[in-house]
């Protein structure tokens, strides 16, 4: 009834009466078969159902009420209301399923889609709600208002995942997204990889950006962890991140590789490596609470707050110790310090600091070859009133490396005393000079020069004596410190023109100053020019504090 077939050969317009409206407006061997079904042209093109239509094109099915088939080459729309532009061998079998273009496409996700390409498949079964794919070639959207854009190969399986592009890509846990690249893998919900080759998202909200074979968490309990990119990177454990680098690895929560080769932050033993920070360089291990390896080679923070800064071959492994840089040093003590070359700080030496190849040999203690400083002095509390004031006490210079022994004894009724050194005095020390004072009398004399370790004191019987002998050293450090250091030193290379008296004022100069003007003006325009960058510096560094 009210069926109508406007041109062409052998079209059929209607299968039975109540086919009504059925309409075939031209080609060759077309069948509208349904209620209000249209084939528009084309051959061997069949609309089936209610409502259903089949533009142009050969052997195109539209068999479900109200499904469309634009045109091509053996497309078949048989969902509800489903849609298939053009192509060939393309089929949707879900209700409101959309198929644009290409070859080989398959919609079976209800509300899904595939604009064009090659073999893409949207959605595995009616549960897949609007699973799209936009092209490429044998792509797969089969979780829920899931989405593949182009590509080849790629697989978006769970529920709102995303393949942007690439090749082999798969995003396997809800909400994960791949954006393209080689064979990467979102496994984790809410996980991400940028793109890069065979890179895995494995933990929950786990990124990786790009790069080679790098792997972001163990499993879905290691939240949020992050690799910026490079190449055979892995992190363990929860808010732990890489930014790049070559076989890098982070433990524990939060640990930090920032790049570099083969580095590791954080502790995989069982102790708490959390918080921990490498820089960069390689072969360095960060693994105490807070530790820090800035950069360098075969550097070890293991001291909870420990602090490498860098150099070759350091091991920090007291906590709060620290090692700036350098070769080969060593802090086993809490709160220890060293630096230079192969410095070593004990154990039981804490509060110590070691340098130039020095070891501690007592805590609260500081070790050096050698110390160039105008004046060394020495504070404490003042005894009369120490919360309120400071005793200093300075050394005494001199142009001898002297040793000095004193001592009392108190002359026999024959008015002598022997007097014993200590049994390596003179294995260390030579010209002797010694000094006596008798209590009450001036009576006194030396008897007997020193000889193996002693001398004689002679004088008035009974006497009490004050003695003092002072000698030369002898010793291997002494006789260092006289060639490297000798009492006058010519100025060479870049020492010449410089001014160490200006180096020590540098950053006190305006306090000297403002309490004695004559004491001293800078004799090198450098020394001047240092002191007001410093204090310029000072002076900013303030500035950001307040505004802070």
């Amino acid at each position: 009834i009210y069926g109508a077939v406007l041109g062409g050969y052998s079209n059929l317009a209607g299968d039975e009466t109540r086919d009504t409206a059925a309409a075939v407006c031209a080609g060759w061997n077309n069948s509208a078969l349904s209620k209000y079904a249209f084939v528009g042209g084309g051959s061997t093109n069949i609309a089936r159902a209610i409502g259903s239509t089949v533009g142009s094109g050969v052997y195109n099915w539209a068999d479900s009420n109200y499904a469309t088939v634009g045109g091509g080459y053996l497309n078949k729309a048989s969902g509800y209301s489903a849609v298939i532009s053009g192509g060939c061998y393309n089929t949707v079998s879900a209700h409101y399923g959309v198929i644009g273009g290409g070859v080989r496409d398959t919609v079976k996700a209800p509300y899904g889609a595939i604009l064009g390409g090659y073999s893409n498949l949207a959605g595995d079964d009616a549960t897949d709600t609007a699973a799209v794919v936009v092209g490429g070639y044998n792509n797969t959207a089969s979780g829920k208002f899931s989405f593949v854009g182009a590509g080849r190969d790629n697989i978006a399986i769970a529920e709102y995942t995303t393949v942007s592009g690439g090749l082999s890509n798969r995003a396997f846990a809800q909400y994960s997204t791949v954006a393209g690249g080689y064979g990467n893998d979102a496994y984790g919900p809410y996980s991400f990889v940028g793109g890069g080759q065979y890179d895995t998202a494995y933990a929950m909200y786990s990124g990786v950006l790009s790069g080679y074979l790098n792997r972001a968490g163990d499993n879905w309990n290691d939240t949020a962890s992050v690799i910026a990119g490079g190449w055979n990177n892995r992190t363990y454990g929860d808010f732990n991140a890489i930014g790049g680098g070559k076989n890098n690895i982070t433990y524990d929560r939060a640990s930090t590789v920032a790049g570099g080769l083969s580095n590791i932050a954080g502790n995989s033993t069982g102790t708490d490596g959390s918080y921990s920070f490498i820089g960069g360089g390689q072969y360095n291990i960060a693994d105490g609470f807070c530790s820090v390896v800035a950069s360098g080679d075969s550097n070890h923070a293991n001291g909870d707050w420990s602090t490498v800064g860098g150099g070759l071959n350091n091991f920090a492994y007291g906590d709060f110790s620290c090692i700036p840089g350098g070769s080969r040093d060593t802090v086993q003590a809490v709160c220890g310090f060293a630096t230079n070359y192969s410095t070593y700080v004990a154990s039981a030496h804490t509060n110590s600091a070691a340098f130039t190849t020095s070891h501690t040999i007592a805590a609260n203690q500081v070790r050096a070859a050698s110390f160039s400083t105008g004046t060394v002095d020495f504070a404490m509390d003042y005894p009369e009133d120490p919360m309120n004031k400071i005793l200093n006490q300075y050394a005494i210079s001199s142009d001898e490396i002297l040793s000095i022994y004193t001592g009392s004894a108190k002359l026999d009724e024959s008015g002598r005393a022997v007097v014993h050194l200590p049994d390596y005095f003179e294995k260390i020390n030579h010209n002797p000079r010694i000094q006596l004072v008798g209590v009450g009398t001036y009576e006194v004399y030396v008897a007997e020069k020193i000889k193996n370790n002693r001398f004689v004191i002679g004088g008035k019987p009974n006497t009490e004596v004050y003695w003092e002998v002072m000698a030369e050293r002898t010793d291997i450090h002494a006789e260092i410190a006289r060639i490297q250091t000798p009492v006058v030193q010519e100025k060479k290379g870049e020492l010449r023109g410089h001014s160490i008296d200006d180096d020590a004022m540098i950053g006190i100069y305006d306090q000297i100053h403002a309490k004695n003007p004559q004491l001293f003006q800078f004799k090198t325009e450098e020394g001047r020019r240092v002191n007001e960058e410093l204090k310029q510096e000072t002076e900013n560094r303030e500035l950001k504090l307040e505004d802070r």
